[in-house]
């Protein structure tokens, strides 16, 4: 039994964590957008920040202007 309470509880992680994914998005000058501010300004991690970091993928770092399903 606890075998399968754990096995669901693995499960239930999987889903939050992909939810999280799907609420954040990029755009053309920001490569992870946390939240917007009151009058709608986006704010988070900058491709050239996220490029200094290592964040980037090599696919990424080719095509900056790439288009994301999000």
């Amino acid at each position: 039994m606890k075998h399968s309470a754990n096995k669901q509880s693995n499960k239930n992680r999987k889903r939050m964590k992909e939810k999280e994914i799907v609420e954040y998005g990029s755009d053309e000058n920001f490569f992870f957008i946390v939240d917007y501010t009151p009058g709608g300004t986006p704010y988070g991690i900058t491709w050239e920040q996220a490029a200094e970091d290592g964040l980037l993928d090599s696919e990424e770092t080719n095509e900056p202007d790439q288009d994301f399903p999000f």
